[in-house]
């Protein structure tokens, strides 16, 4: 098969990867083998929980499903402090630090899960996979088959079994240790897929098919197993009518994964059904783009949203020639694929069987991904051809700012301000052009007539209150960004500028405030937090100085100077016990800091340890460092 390819490896033991020309379709984890875990022995009645530790845990699997894991860890923190006796909250935090390969981490949180519940041996199971991974076999060996010898968790030891038998290279072992897990529990899924996919490596690829029809049958939900045996029928046998029935059949079961819709563009484009294959393509970008689905949708076409509109705009004008149609339909199936080359070719190929707006303008979006170098007149033309192409005008006067060709810019955002003057977008780019050409006063102007045709873009409101800033229009500044909060409470930078505003009318106390909401909502900004923290001791607010401390610590997990940093204000404050533990977890990491080893030796000293006071002192007196 030309474009679909199969790709089945192990990583490490605990990831299956199988993928369908991912590279050009869809992201790494497609069909990826979540880690394993027996989402029913994780059920716990919440019903003790507010609404905001749901939410927030809901907020924690979406950054995490999306990989911001920063955002995640940051959400799981929060909960921790919320409550720190939970152990799922625990588990989720090791399991992000498994994915940043983070292992001493990791570690840390799985036994901090199972200190919360010595029951909840979901974490024994990966701490068994961190010791797989960093090659301490005979240790993995003991946790798994502690887990076999509980009736509950024998499926799951086995299948780590398994992997542990693959890391001594011993593909039989790990066979039979994957079949005693699917006799534990046949229903449990990992063990069939992963099986299956030893019996493909050792030539035994039907097998491994039959086996995967065996765990079909055991749970018909298995979304990954019907994966796995699509591929393996365009595999043995080329059957691309096979695969498109088990693709049809999950989409049907996880209609929310565009993922699938997206591979059925594929298998259309294979089929050479291009109109079928846009359309196909088409749905799957509005489910992306309509839901914050479990499945991140990373094609590259998706992440460039002129290229959609450019297909929109054919879609809304291909009344041609179907000789021409054919030939823009192939080239816009090409810049899906983002073979450029070919769909520029085919494009232009269109154009000189029938010139048309649709295809100067898919040209246009081309030649800029191409970069080359007569863009403009391509537009120019789509323009010639159809004078209300708004994408054409707009994208060129785009163009001409990146030129410094300000006057051409006004000229076609003028020309969009008149074509359509109930619109909002050519008054917000108008706007945006001149408050970056330094015209404040018509910026505004045009801002203001954007909201009063859209009043839900928080972002026009925004840019208004930052012109009357920095035209020194505090009162009308204050006025929109209230306004903006009131709908989008978590915008950080508007709670910024209100605590500038504060500042400059000297109400200090309520600029600390508006300032510490910054902070809270702009969790990676290190600067904002710097500030708060030099505004909180300067106006002796101890709350708010930790709360300072606790988000620099949060927003560069690997600086540990910020670690140091609380563990003096703990000392400062006589809270020893907390200081010593920052600045011990420091010298773990920077462990020749005679700045730390002095400060060790003043909280030492301060909790009566005077013998381990003095070696501390020693140690950074040795370093060269001595405050006294």
């Amino acid at each position: 098969m030309r474009y679909f390819f199969l790709m089945v490896c192990l990583l490490g033991g605990p990831r299956l990867i199988a993928q369908i020309d991912v590279r050009q379709y869809a992201s790494d984890d497609l069909f990826a083998v979540k880690p394993v875990v027996a989402s029913d022995r994780n059920e716990e009645d919440n019903s003790g929980y507010n609404s905001w530790a749901e939410r927030k845990l809901e907020t924690a699997w979406t950054n995490l499903s999306n990989g911001n894991t920063d955002e995640a860890l940051n959400d799981l923190d929060e909960l921790i402090d919320y409550n720190d006796s939970y152990p799922v909250f625990h588990y989720l935090k090791g399991m992000v630090y498994m994915e940043l390969e983070d292992y001493d981490q990791a570690r840390k949180k799985f036994n901090d899960a199972l200190s919360a519940s010595p029951l909840f041996l979901d974490a024994k199971y990966q701490l068994g996979m961190i010791s797989l991974e960093l090659g301490d076999v005979r240790e993995a060996k003991a946790y798994f088959k502690d887990l076999t010898e509980i009736k509950d968790y024998a499926a799951l030891g086995y299948h780590g079994l398994g992997y542990e038998a693959l890391q001594r290279n011993n593909a039989y072992g790990a066979m039979q240790d994957f079949k005693r897990s699917i006799d534990a529990d046949p229903e449990f899924t990992d063990s069939y897929g992963t099986l299956a996919i030893i019996y493909i490596f050792t030539g035994a690829g039907r097998k491994g098919e039959k086996l995967l029809e065996e765990g079909i049958a055991a749970n018909p939900e298995w979304e990954e197993g019907i994966a796995m045996k699509a591929i393996l029928s365009l595999l043995l046998r080329e059957d691309l009518d096979a695969f498109e029935a088990d693709l049809n059949k999950l989409i049907s079961m996880s209609p929310g994964n565009y993922h699938y819709l997206f591979l059925k563009a594929a298998v259309m484009i294979e089929k050479e059904e291009w109109h079928a294959a846009i359309e196909q393509y088409q749905k799957a970008y509005d489910l992306d783009t309509a839901q914050a689905g479990d499945f991140k949708f990373t094609s590259k076409i998706s992440r460039e949203e002129k290229s959609r509109e450019a297909i929109d705009y054919y879609f809304d004008h291909y009344e041609m020639a179907q000789a021409t149609r054919a030939y823009m339909e192939q080239g816009i199936c090409e810049m899906i694929r983002s073979n450029n080359s070919d769909a520029i070719r085919l494009i232009k190929e269109a154009n000189e069987n029938e010139a048309t707006a649709a295809g100067y303008t898919l040209l246009g979006v081309l030649g800029e991904k191409e970069m080359l170098h007569n863009v403009i007149s391509i537009y120019s033309s789509a323009i010639e051809l159809d004078t209300m192409n708004s994408f054409a005008i707009s994208r060129r006067a785009e163009l001409f700012v990146e030129q410094k060709n300000y006057e051409a810019a006004f000229l076609d955002y003028d020309r969009l301000v008149n074509l359509f003057p109930s619109e909002k977008d050519p008054w917000k780019k108008r706007g945006i052009m001149l408050s970056q050409i330094n015209y404040p006063v018509e910026a505004y102007k045009d801002f203001s007539r954007a909201i009063s045709l859209d009043t839900t873009d928080m972002e026009l409101f925004f840019n208004r209150a930052t012109l009357a800033y920095q035209m020194k229009y505090y009162e009308e500044s204050k006025s929109d960004l209230h306004f903006l909060l009131r709908h989008t409470p978590e915008d950080g930078e508007a709670w910024y500028m209100l605590h500038s505003i504060d500042l400059y009318n000297g109400d200090t106390l309520q600029a600390l405030s508006r300032l510490d909401s910054a902070s809270k909502y702009l969790r990676l900004r290190v600067d904002v937090h710097k500030q708060l923290l030099n505004m909180a001791t300067d106006l002796g607010n101890t709350s708010v100085r930790e709360t300072a401390h606790n988000r620099l610590i949060r927003s560069r997990r690997y600086a540990y100077e910020y670690l140091l940093w609380r563990g003096i204000f703990y000392y400062e404050e006589a809270r020893y016990q907390e200081a010593l533990r920052d600045v011990e977890e420091y010298l773990s990491h920077v462990k020749k800091s005679g700045n730390g080893l002095y400060y060790l030796s003043k909280i030492y000293a301060a909790l009566g340890e005077d013998k381990k006071s003095e070696r501390s002192l020693k140690k950074a007196q040795k370093l060269g460092f001595d405050k006294e």
